[in-house]
């Protein structure tokens, strides 16, 4: 299925879809094209053949910070990831990613 990150995200190696998880439990799921590398700080990503400015982190990794926050709220938590991906064609594409983290209270 895919790599397994110490936060308990898991994440498929393949393109395609892709679904968040915490744990056993699931968070949600989208569709990517491609593989997109995120650009922290204007939320922009390129795919991993672009060069910019500033740092790069891959996509799976940004997810995995937003669930590790999310964690931090406890069991709780609800972690709201929308992701909205445009394909310009010849190996360009922006990704934009938001995360939210909501303390929901006991179950």
């Amino acid at each position: 299925m895919g790599n397994v990150p110490p936060s308990g995200f898991t994440l498929p190696t393949q393109i395609g879809k892709v679904t968040v998880s915490t744990r056993s439990e699931p968070i949600g799921s989208f569709t990517v094209q491609r593989e997109v590398g995120l650009v922290f700080g204007n939320s922009r990503a390129y795919n991993n053949r672009e060069r910019g400015i500033g740092p790069h982190v891959h996509l799976s990794e940004a997810l995995q910070m937003m669930v590790a926050e999310a964690e931090k709220l406890g069991a709780n938590a609800v972690l709201s990831v929308h992701v909205e991906f445009k394909d310009y064609g010849q190996n360009f594409a922006i990704c934009q990613v938001y995360g939210t983290a909501t303390f929901v209270g006991p179950r």
